[in-house]
């Protein structure tokens, strides 16, 4: 992967674009399909002795193709481009909320097996 990793700072309303470059000599779209997801995590603050932690992960597309819930917004846009073995993936969403700002990570993930 040859993206740094970054920090995103945005306002309720803006649009932002999430970009992933890496390098695959062997990668095809076939065998390792690139998606996108969006993890968090919430903190529930209960009675007990401590605090409940939940992780939540969502798949927001199947390459081109946004899933629901995402699919139902019509914010999210990814796109993949490149000629090997250099490739770009991005995620475009626009109109940020301010749920999304909870967003603590968006990885993709790509095995050489």
């Amino acid at each position: 992967m040859t993206s740094r990793a970054e920090r995103l700072e945005m306002f309720e309303g803006d649009t932002v674009q999430l970009v992933c470059e890496f390098v695959g000599d062997n990668f095809n779209l076939f065998d390792h399909p690139v998606v996108w997801y969006k993890r968090q995590r919430m903190r529930h603050h209960g009675s007990g002795d401590g605090d409940d932690i939940y992780n939540e992960s969502s798949q927001i597309n199947m390459m081109a193709s946004v899933r629901e819930p995402f699919a139902a917004t019509k914010r999210f846009k990814p796109t993949f481009s490149g000629t090997p073995p250099n490739y770009r993936f991005a995620l475009l969403i626009r109109g940020t909320e301010l749920s999304s700002i909870t967003l603590t990570a968006i990885h993709i993930c790509w095995r050489n097996e």
